[in-house]
């Protein structure tokens, strides 16, 4: 089934209910191990983060522990050469200044510098740091901001997301100075002397969205799109929200929606993706326990302001999937994603969504991961050409520790 919801930018919402028939059907796998990280750790473990793909056709990504100091790594996938990509580790944190456990989406610049968020910092709360490539394939961290050693910045930064103007945006989990500290999105804007200026773009409070987990998308006109896993009108189970810019250089949050309570007892904890036509996308995940095994979303605008919520797809666990990742999109407009858990093993799988002439959305299981050399438990995945997309796993491979993958 597939439940329709109105959601309301005003304080009271109201929703309404439709029948979408959803079928599931398994196709052949089509998935291709590029690398398995070693069992000894040293490249890296638990890397189902987003990844990055230049446009040279390089992989970029993060490894939230191992390393030579055993707190996590950044590395890369360089493109083929004669049908051989070659691995690197660029750099290995140290726990100290540099940061620790590094998450979220990465980002590059128009040079070819990586940005990326990690915990730790000489507060403890979270860095923004900087990778900047050298001669002989060498690359040197800097950290660019450092959070702390007070709340009012924001506390734990996630992924990044950047501007053709090298402007940095992202979120913090906590911190600001909103009512109950629930969170922050900032900019970071680089300054002609090499160093960077944060600026609190928004604090969250409590109604208007609480807790935020991902990193924001924007459009073409420079607003901001992301979600919250709390908060929201009447106590609810998280937030879609938009950031404009206006001018004096402010920005105005709008709730495209809130998520209501209910017995899935779900919240929004990725990034949403937007179609050409403004749709919104995006994943609920609650537990790996019927029925709160997580759900696809669509956000749609309505002539007066307001959008209109759907479920496309809940998932079933055992068979389906369970604990859903981000998604991205095709140029046709068919969803795919991952789950962390369910299918046929139970480690997880991928699956698209396409919506048929008629406007009914069917998912189809593209590969059900067996936390064998295929790997296991796998993240958010980053679309490249031809329809090909790239991820990564926190399990599996031959090292049992994770494998960086491609299916088309």
């Amino acid at each position: 089934m597939s439940a329709r919801f109105l959601c309301f930018t005003q304080p009271v919402f109201r929703f309404v209910l439709a029948v979408v028939f959803s079928v599931t059907a398994s196709a052949q796998s089509s998935e291709h191990v590029l690398f398995s990280f070693p069992k000894s750790g040293a490249d890296g473990t638990f890397a189902a983060h987003p990844l990055h793909l230049d446009a040279a056709g390089n992989l970029f990504g993060t490894a939230g522990n191992g390393g030579e100091d055993h707190e996590g790594t950044v590395f890369e996938l360089s493109v083929p050469v004669q049908g051989v990509r070659s691995f690197s580790v660029l750099y290995s944190f140290k726990n100290g200044s540099d940061g620790r456990n590094p998450a979220g989406a990465i980002v590059s610049d128009a040079i070819g510098n990586l940005y990326g968020a990690a915990l730790g910092g000489a507060d403890n709360a979270g860095v923004i740091y900087k990778l900047t490539p050298g001669a002989g394939g060498t690359w040197t961290q800097s950290v660019i901001y450092t959070f702390g050693p007070t709340y009012v910045n924001g506390l734990y930064p996630n992924g990044l997301t950047i501007d053709a103007a090298g402007n940095l945006y992202g979120t913090t989990y906590q911190g600001g100075t909103g009512y109950g500290e629930y969170g922050t999105v900032f900019q970071l804007t680089p300054n002609s002397d090499g160093t960077w200026s944060l600026t609190t773009l928004y604090n969250f409070s409590g109604p208007d969205g609480a807790l935020p987990m991902a990193e924001l998308a924007l459009d073409a006109a420079g607003n901001l799109y992301g979600t919250t896993s709390g908060g929201g009108a009447n106590d609810g189970f998280g937030t879609v929200f938009e950031l404009s810019p206006s001018s004096g250089g402010t920005w105005t949050e709008k709730l495209l929606c809130t998520f209501p309570y209910s017995k899935y007892y779900e919240r929004p904890q990725t990034a949403v993706w937007f179609d050409a036509a403004g749709n919104i996308y995006g994943t609920t995940a609650g537990s790996d326990t019927s029925p709160a095994y997580g759900s696809v979303y669509e956000l749609t605008p309505n002539g007066d302001g307001s959008w209109t919520l759907h479920t496309l797809h809940r998932f079933g666990g055992p068979g389906d999937g369970a604990l859903p990742a981000g998604l991205v999109g095709d140029s046709s407009g068919n969803l795919f994603g991952t789950t962390a858990a369910g299918g046929a093993e139970n480690d997880g799988i991928v699956y698209e969504l396409k919506k048929n002439a008629s406007g009914q959305w069917g998912e189809k299981v593209i590969h059900n991961f067996t936390d064998g050399n295929d790997g296991g438990f796998p993240g958010t995945l980053v679309m490249g050409p031809g329809n090909v997309s790239y991820g990564a796993t926190d399990a599996g491979g031959s090292g049992e520790v994770g494998v960086i993958y491609e299916i088309n």
